[in-house]
């Protein structure tokens, strides 16, 4: 809150929404590179409670990263009328670096977020040189995605093992198991995700974060969409947000944990700016 009141104040409250999420971003990021020691001890992981994940980036705070990134991307792209031309491939450079951190066992050694963020990742890279990307470039970007991430993956099973992540030991169990010992795990992750729908706060969250986007897809009040043409770069990212959540939710064992925080970060972007958008005018025929 504090943070948010302060990036409200520094952008004369027109990006409050920013500086949070850039600052998440940048302490992930510095706590993945230097071991992990902050997310170990984090209230928000496994760890403290039941000592269940030692490495790498869980479902929960993956999520976050995966939303704040995006709302950071699209908050520092928008903070001028037009970006200028090198923005945005250090952009697409800094989305592709994150998804190998969070890929690589090395680091962040999570396969599913680092799927879902290569899908959102990749859609918002789209929308970098395409205004209205085509149903070809996106069916491309998500093989691209797929492919980036299973590298960053492979990349670190050579260097580490197969036992330095959940995806290395399912591989190393479908050679030994075959398709059988493979399906195991996967219904047993579609179970747990299915438990965690019904029974977890998360729920909720996710379905809190849906309605908020919902209402602002059919109702489009006017300050919403002054808000969206001055900051020209939100509307791709909650879109990339959309799709990196609904990837996450489907490839995780607790994809609606991953799911929600995602959602929490684009939806209350978009409901801030609705709430403090620019002032709305309109002209004689009702345009804005």
């Amino acid at each position: 809150l504090a943070i948010a009141l302060l990036g409200g104040w520094m952008t004369g409250w027109r990006s409050g929404h920013v500086l949070p999420a850039v600052a998440l971003v940048g302490l992930l990021v510095y706590d993945l590179l230097r071991g992990q020691g902050m997310l170990a001890w984090s209230p928000l992981s496994y760890s403290p409670a039941a000592g269940a994940r030692f490495y790498g980036i869980g479902n929960e705070y993956g999520g976050a990263l995966l939303g704040a990134t995006l709302v950071a991307a699209s908050g520092l792209l928008s903070r001028r009328d037009r970006a200028p031309w090198w923005e945005r491939p250090i952009a697409g450079l800094f989305l592709a670096g994150v998804v190998a951190l969070v890929g690589c066992p090395i680091w962040g050694a999570n396969f599913g977020i680092a799927l879902g963020c290569a899908v959102g990742f990749g859609l918002f890279a789209l929308y970098l040189w395409q205004s209205r990307p085509a149903g070809q470039h996106m069916v491309a970007v998500a093989a691209l995605a797929i492919a980036f991430a299973a590298g960053a993956i492979s990349v670190g099973v050579l260097i580490q093992g197969a036992e330095a992540s959940h995806i290395g030991r399912w591989l190393a169990g479908l050679r030994s198991g075959g398709w059988a010992a493979a399906g195991d795990v996967i219904a047993r992750k579609l179970a747990m995700n299915w438990w965690l729908v019904r029974v977890s706060l998360w729920t909720e969250a996710a379905a809190a974060g849906l309605g908020v986007l919902v209402a602002a897809l059919l109702a489009r009040p006017g300050s919403l969409v002054a808000g969206l043409k001055d900051r020209p770069w939100l509307g791709p990212a909650v879109a990339a947000g959309v799709a990196g959540a609904a990837t996450s939710f489907l490839l995780n064992d607790s994809g609606i944990i991953a799911a929600a925080l995602a959602l929490v970060y684009v939806a209350g972007a978009l409901g801030y700016v609705a709430l403090a958008g620019s002032p709305v005018k309109v002209d004689a025929d009702g345009e804005v």
